[in-house]
């Protein structure tokens, strides 16, 4: 049995590790390297470390948005 690398695993939904391997046998990690067998995985670290960056970057960056967005209707109410 093989541990794959997913960034946002989740048990609800399909799962999809980071080197697109596909097998009913192998087990995911989040975001926990030291469980990591995956050789492909343990190849694409960098990439995926720089992937979760990137994405992160991306959701803070949307959710300041959205705080920008209620203060100025919350001003233009008041």
């Amino acid at each position: 049995m093989v541990t794959h690398y997913e960034p946002y695993a989740d048990s609800e939904e399909e799962a999809h590790p980071f080197c697109r391997t596909k097998s009913s046998e192998n087990t995911l990690t989040d975001n926990h390297w030291d469980s990591v067998s995956c050789k492909k995985c343990l190849k694409l670290k960098d990439k995926a470390k720089a992937y979760v960056e990137e994405t992160e970057k991306h959701i803070l960056k949307d959710m300041q948005g959205m705080v920008d967005f209620w203060k100025k209707e919350k001003t233009l109410q008041s």
